[in-house]
């Protein structure tokens, strides 16, 4: 039966096809070692399809929805459009991994798309994480500006035998700038964190109210300390 993944990242929905499963291994172990291999995983997984996200606030909602285990209409036909027909009466021929249980069953009860769930399609998906950016052409790995200044500096820096120095700080500035899937990532982190987060309104006066507390001990304290040394001094002199 082929096995399909199906990958939520910051930039769209990837569905891939995990056609040489032999080449990762059968086993959790040896797809956990395997994955790690770019060369050698990339034999195994390829992309079938990826849709991406038509704004932030669409990656929200979407972020959202797959964290509460619904399958959303965008998700539904990016699988009914990806994914190999089946003819009505017959059982498909394919599997459908997915990283949420919850999600699997939404589009197993709403689509009838089998899907699986498990440790071994889990570190699949792992994989595909780490080495989403070289699956997918349209997100830049590094941008064509700083990869020409880089190249540029690097010439120069190995015509006038420069080792280190201002050029080499170029080089590095310009080879560590950060990726769109970060900038996605990093965004949709940010958006997703602020939905979450749900804020007491009486959380200043609280404070307020603690800190006036806090100089009413101290005060106390204050007075009744000082009222003990004036009776030591007294009974000592006196």
């Amino acid at each position: 039966m082929a096995l399909y993944l199906l990958f939520e990242s910051a930039s769209g929905y990837a569905l891939l096809h995990a056609h040489g499963v032999d080449e990762v291994g059968q086993g959790v172990d040896a797809a956990r070692a395997s994955v790690l291999e770019l060369q050698r995983f990339s034999k195994a997984v390829k992309l079938a399809g990826f849709s991406p996200f038509s704004s932030a606030v669409d990656a929200l909602n979407q972020c959202n929805a797959i964290s509460e285990g619904i399958m959303t209409d965008e998700l539904r036909s990016f699988l009914e459009l990806n994914l190999p027909k089946v003819k009505e009466g017959k059982k498909a021929k394919y599997s459908v991994g997915v990283m949420e249980p919850k999600v699997g069953s939404h589009i197993s009860e709403a689509t009838g798309i089998p899907c699986q769930c498990n440790e071994f399609v889990q570190e699949l998906l792992r994989g595909v994480r780490l080495h989403f950016d070289h699956f997918i052409n349209q997100l830049k790995v590094v941008d064509f500006t700083f990869a020409l200044i880089s190249s540029v500096c690097l010439t120069w820096c190995c015509l006038t035998d420069l080792n280190g120095g201002v050029l080499g700080w170029m080089v590095a500035l310009c080879l560590l700038q950060p990726t769109d899937l970060e900038k996605a990532q990093l965004g949709l982190g940010h958006s997703y964190s602020r939905a979450k987060v749900k804020f007491n309104v009486n959380r200043v006066d609280n404070m307020v109210i603690q800190a006036i507390f806090l100089l009413d001990t101290l005060d106390k304290d204050i007075n009744s300390f000082s009222m003990r040394v004036r009776n030591s001094i007294t009974s000592i002199l006196f």
